[in-house]
């Protein structure tokens, strides 16, 4: 087995999320069991133990997004069971979430190289215009300018990721938004005025009672079930700073 294997990062700056997901690489690459078990599957499929060791041509330039099958690979008749035994071997080492990223996986079996690209996170950015584009049946009739920025999450996303994310993306997340701002459907500054009377209501248990308790009562003598403990307490806090 090589002992040079190279793990390639096509990215710049890594969430939270991806520092994880690259470390896990890494610790899958070490595994000599896995090892043995990915050449198993490449001596069944005709493919050099270690990987190919020629890259596509362009792979210098594009990296991850230059992912060709080598053309000297003797394809296998059943392309099926080829994609059945990634399967397993993925299953069997409990990294079966790579199947959602099949170039990923494809890299690692014909050329031995590990990337992690930018896009590969439990959080992940989407310019939803550009993304239509690709689709056949695209149709500018059709596209959703109020919301052309999606942010995708995982189901194995936790808070902190979603928040880590937010963070180090912003700046992308305000280039799309100032991309679309024109075409999308205009949106005026609104002040929310809550009701006074509701509002007095409450500033007149300042200090008296908690805000769940007094959202509880809210709820009782106004049929109204908005004023959640949350926003009793940002009414209160406005008033304690009002009289103080």
């Amino acid at each position: 087995m090589a002992k040079n294997k190279k793990i390639a990062i096509d990215a710049d700056g890594f969430t939270n999320s991806q520092g994880r997901l690259f470390e896990l690489l890494l610790r899958i690459k070490s595994k000599k069991s896995f090892n043995n078990k990915l050449d198993n599957l490449r001596e069944e499929f005709n493919i050099p133990k270690g990987g190919f060791s020629e890259r596509p041509v362009d792979y210098e330039s594009y990296g991850y997004k230059s992912f060709s099958i080598p053309n000297n690979w003797k394809k296998p008749n059943d392309t099926t069971l080829f994609q059945e035994r990634i399967n397993d071997l993925l299953d069997e080492f409990k990294i079966s979430f790579l199947k959602t990223f099949p170039q990923l996986v494809y890299w690692v079996v014909f050329y031995d190289t590990y990337i992690l690209p930018n896009h590969i996170d439990t959080v992940v950015l989407k310019d939803m215009v550009k993304e239509r584009k690709k689709s056949k049946k695209y149709n500018t009739q059709h596209e959703n300018y109020a919301f052309p920025i999606a942010v995708m999450i995982s189901p194995y996303a936790s808070k902190n990721d979603i928040d880590n994310f937010i963070t180090q993306k912003i700046t992308e997340i305000q280039i799309l938004q100032r991309k679309y701002k024109e075409k999308s459907p205009s949106l005026p500054t609104v002040r929310v005025r809550g009701s006074s009377k509701v509002t007095k209501r409450i500033q007149s248990f300042y200090g008296k009672k908690k805000p769940k308790e007094i959202a509880k009562t809210i709820k009782e003598e106004f049929d109204n079930s908005n004023y959640d403990e949350f926003y009793v307490s940002k009414i209160l806090n406005k008033y304690k700073k009002k009289i103080e």
